[in-house]
């Protein structure tokens, strides 16, 4: 039983390896294909299973901290056909190596080698808060489209005529750790907002910008407003003020440490918001907050 609670934790990698197996299998031909495609079915089916158990392996060992790496036993993943087993496991140096053999119902064997994975320890998570000092923030306006932000203790959020810029730095945090979550907190004075739907976005910077002297029209010449993605990394309801609001960035700041992206801040975009005015790291309480847990890398 407590194998089987185990496997419900696994990673995303784990889950999407799975769900390529079964869509691989939905995509069979008719009935008089069956024979052909099910041998080349079985054999990606198979291979798929033993992506997975690399992952498994890895999962299972960074639970137990940085100690011995142990392999496991055979393994039936529920609902899905087959058997795992880990025929070898090493940590060299902070960074897992492992090799999985996967066999089908039918007898088809694939074997799947993995090194030079980064290893975590899981059993120990780290909790942080970074300091005052790493923020940056300004808000810009399509009001003054040329001019820096001249209320420096407040950032203000109004549909299509002020974002606002936060960037946190993240000097203070170690190199060797992986980012398990990460709260960016914001607390908002006051709202003229009377629409229902009532949202803040952050979404990820692509360019560079200063605080004091970023505006709505630069350093972004060719996009007013900001260069951003388009996605946004979370989105918050607003509702009354006084309050802090939160937004979990998590995904991002691992973009951003782990190297996967530029590290420029956030553009904050409104909708249904009107002069929505929120503490800046300038104001004397109350400021940005930005809370992160982590682990460290095994070495």
């Amino acid at each position: 039983m407590k194998r089987e609670r185990g496997l419900l934790l696994l990673p995303v990698a784990l889950a999407l390896s799975v769900m390529g197996m079964l869509a691989y299998a939905m995509a069979r031909g008719s009935a008089d294909e069956v024979a052909a495609i099910d041998a080349e079915y079985d054999v990606e089916a198979t291979r798929y299973l033993a992506e997975a158990g690399l992952r498994l392996a890895k999962w299972q060992n960074e639970r137990v901290g940085c100690g011995n790496p142990k392999a496991f036993g055979t393994v039936r993943l529920k609902g899905v056909p087959g058997e795992l087993r880990a025929i070898d496991v090493e940590l060299d140096k902070g960074e897992f190596e492992a090799t999985v053999r996967a066999e089908s119902p039918r007898g088809t064997v694939s074997t799947v080698t993995l090194d030079k994975m980064p290893f975590y320890d899981r059993t120990q998570q780290y909790d942080t808060v970074l300091p005052n000092s790493a923020f940056r923030d300004t808000t810009i306006s399509s009001v003054s489209p040329n001019a820096p932000d001249n209320t420096p203790e407040s950032l203000e959020a109004t549909d299509a005529k002020a974002h606002f810029l936060l960037s946190v730095a993240l000097e203070s945090f170690p190199t060797k750790a992986r980012v398990t979550k990460a709260t960016l907190w914001l607390y908002l004075d006051s709202s003229n907002s009377v629409q229902t739907v009532r949202e803040l976005a952050a979404h990820a910077v692509t360019r560079a910008w200063t605080e004091g002297t970023a505006t709505w029209n630069s350093p972004w010449n060719t996009s007013p407003g900001g260069s951003y993605e388009a996605r946004p990394e979370a989105v918050t309801a607003i509702a009354g003020t006084n309050r802090f609001y939160r937004w979990d960035i998590g995904p991002l700041v691992r973009r951003w440490h782990g190297g996967a992206l530029a590290n420029f801040g956030m553009l904050f975009k409104p909708s249904g918001l009107n002069r929505a005015i929120f503490r800046s790291r300038e104001a004397g309480n109350n400021r940005p907050r930005m809370d992160v847990s982590y682990n460290l890398r095994c070495d």
